[in-house]
């Protein structure tokens, strides 16, 4: 019978983080919604046939085919339930924090298992990717578990058959999982040669045919998708990607990585006067087995197509935290260790990363809710499958205009604002262009939702509420009281020159520069605003809207906008000037209704994602 007093102190303590991470997987569980990736799977689910389901949902997706069919057989089940889609990944990132504990101390002791285990529950990094429905934690999991069946081959030198065959198994199943998950099993196989001894050469390459052997029914799909491009909307990788990783991984805190890498110098310190030449070869091994994804990733996604993220380093990151925690614990003293890690992760984890406001916010939601209102225009960047996602969850058919679908230009954008009749507009993540336009023909704001990863703006055409969306506009001065049916057709004219010094409050607000123009519907000559940024006598930026891009076809009237955002730097907001005039090459004839700019607050979070969030 079990008995609470036989648990050994370590086992304690185990069980303290484990409670831990569950508390912090499931706060709030139920209120979280999903996020963009999990509604993006979610929409395959719903294809009438197998084969349409597996060729547009599964090959088209580029992800292996485990967690999607893993996912519609819960969807058939449990039906669009957050709470019950997710579950199965929450549990699989809970097992994974007891994995990184053995893992821990079979390669070195029980101590370092504990101390890798209690970084890995507290960190944004494992809590995020370990609870969302896609392939991180699956992958994960059966990522550490091979590692654990590895070590009982190479390190603890066990022959069993049955440890082979069950290496051949997780193998494969890495490779229906998640691709960089197979990168890692690829890997591990491949150090194992080198620990590899001529007993059990046999059974290895044995292991290695069952992975195969099980893996070929994917093979087709393996190479289908190994011939499509990557992520179009994803960057390369640069210089600074592993800095910006390291200071995720440890939440954005300074303090947490700085205290982490002074006690890791000490251990490494204390472990000098104690060489051991098989812990050195162990921690060789750990850090080759993180390093080969990236450098895979990051060499594909330079001179192939980009695919590199945080999230595909997952695979690998218990071997680089088992590598930075193996120096410490070595006098069995790691009470302090363990407490100072809990509370360092958990406050910054609230106080660096926001993360229980954060994280259940969820602007697609809220921008799909304010869509059932009557009479709104709906104007998003989301692809038209997330709104059909949202009109079956509500029950409603509210109409939904993509910008990257069905208005795919700005002059399309116009067009359509020009030609509504709606007395609401309801706006995500829209450029700054396209929100100070909208706010020309939907003058009042009711709703700025601003956050991380996320823009969200109600704007209407009702008096009653006279918020503005700028801080600061005014009339540029060289119009003041001018006539509105003057006529101008000058190469170069208008040309304004302002100070912003003492009117930005902030780095990352946005100045728009807007002139209304009236023209001949059938000219098709180019009138173009030039805006012109300088600090100093450097030129920064050079903007110009013109008439050929925003002018609706058919229509006489428009407005060309400039948006410029300010940098973060320290010095962005100092000695900077704003120019700018109307270039009319063709010398177009034309009138100038208005003509004025702006400042308002822009949204210094709004591309932060996994970066540092501003205050």
């Amino acid at each position: 019978m079990f008995k609470l007093k036989s648990l050994t102190t370590d086992q304690w303590f185990l069980a303290g983080i484990i409670l831990v991470t569950t508390i912090l997987r499931f706060w709030r569980f139920w209120e979280f919604d999903y996020v963009h990736d999990e509604i993006s799977a979610l929409t395959r689910m719903e294809y009438s046939s197998w084969s349409d389901f597996y060729h547009f949902g599964v090959e088209l997706d580029g992800h292996p085919a485990g967690v999607h069919l893993f996912i519609k057989l819960l969807y058939s089940i449990v039906g669009d339930t957050p709470f019950l889609i997710r579950l199965p990944f929450s549990i699989f990132s809970i097992l994974c924090v007891y994995q990184v504990y053995k893992f821990g101390k079979e390669w070195f002791s029980s101590s370092i298992g504990l101390i890798s285990a209690a970084f890995f529950s507290v960190i944004q990094y494992t809590i995020y990717q370990g609870v969302v429905a896609r392939p991180y934690s699956p992958g994960l999991l059966i990522s550490l578990l091979l590692i654990r069946v590895w070590t009982s081959i190479f390190i603890s030198k066990n022959k069993d058959w049955k440890l082979f065959v069950t290496y051949g198994i997780l193998l494969s199943l890495l490779g229906y999982i998640h691709y960089f998950a197979l990168l890692f099993g690829a890997a591990i196989s491949l150090i194992g040669l080198f620990w590899l001894k001529k007993d059990i050469i046999v059974k290895f390459l044995s292991a290695g045919l069952i992975a195969f052997v099980m893996y070929i029914p994917h093979l087709n799909t393996f190479f289908y998708q190994l011939n499509t491009r990557g992520l179009e909307w994803l960057n390369e990788p640069d210089a600074t990607f592993l800095q910006n990783y390291l200071m995720y991984i440890f939440n954005h805190s300074n303090l947490f990585l700085g205290s982490v890498i002074l006690g890791t110098f000490y251990f490494i310190i204390q472990s000098f006067k104690q060489f051991v030449p098989l812990e050195f070869k162990k921690r060789i091994t750990l850090l080759v087995l993180f390093f080969i994804p990236y450098v895979v990733g990051y060499y594909y996604s330079i001179h192939v197509s980009p695919v590199l993220q945080y999230s595909l380093l997952i695979f690998g990151f218990p071997c680089l935290l088992i590598f930075i925690f193996s120096f410490w614990g070595k006098n069995g003293k790691h009470l302090i260790s363990l407490l100072g890690i809990t509370i360092l992760g958990i406050t910054t984890l609230i106080t660096e990363r926001n993360h229980f406001n954060w994280f259940y916010k969820n602007p697609m939601e809220t921008f799909f809710t304010f869509c059932k209102e009557p009479n709104t225009l709906n104007v998003g960047r989301y692809e038209p499958v997330f709104a059909d996602f949202y009109k079956k969850r509500f029950q409603n058919d509210f109409q939904y205009y993509s910008l990257d679908d069905d208005c795919t230009t700005v002059k399309e954008f116009q067009e359509l604002l020009q030609s509504s009749n709606h007395e609401k507009l309801i706006m995500a993540n829209l450029f700054p262009r396209e929100i100070a336009l909208a706010h020309k023909y939907f003058p009042v704001i009711e709703v700025q939702n601003q956050g991380n990863g996320y823009e969200n703006f109600v704007f209407s055409k009702q008096k009653k509420n006279l918020r503005s969306l700028y801080y600061t506009q005014k009339d540029l001065p060289l119009l003041k009281g001018h006539n509105t049916k003057t006529t101008f057709n000058k190469v170069y004219q208008l040309n304004f020159e302002l100070s912003f010094d003492s009117l930005i409050r902030q780095s990352h607000d946005i100045i728009d520069v807007c002139v209304e123009l009236e023209l001949d519907t059938l000219n098709t000559s180019k009138v173009i605003l030039v805006t012109e940024v300088e600090q100093g006598d450097q030129k920064i930026k050079w903007l110009g809207a013109n008439t050929e891009e925003l002018k609706p076809d058919g229509s006489y009237k428009c407005f060309l906008i400039n948006s410029y955002s300010i940098p973060f730097e320290e010095d962005s907001l100092s000695n900077l000037t704003v120019k700018g005039y109307l270039w009319n090459p063709g010398k177009t004839t034309f009138k100038v209704k208005n003509y004025e700019y702006g400042i308002r607050k822009g949204n210094k979070n709004r591309f932060a994602d996994f970066e540092k969030l501003r205050n």
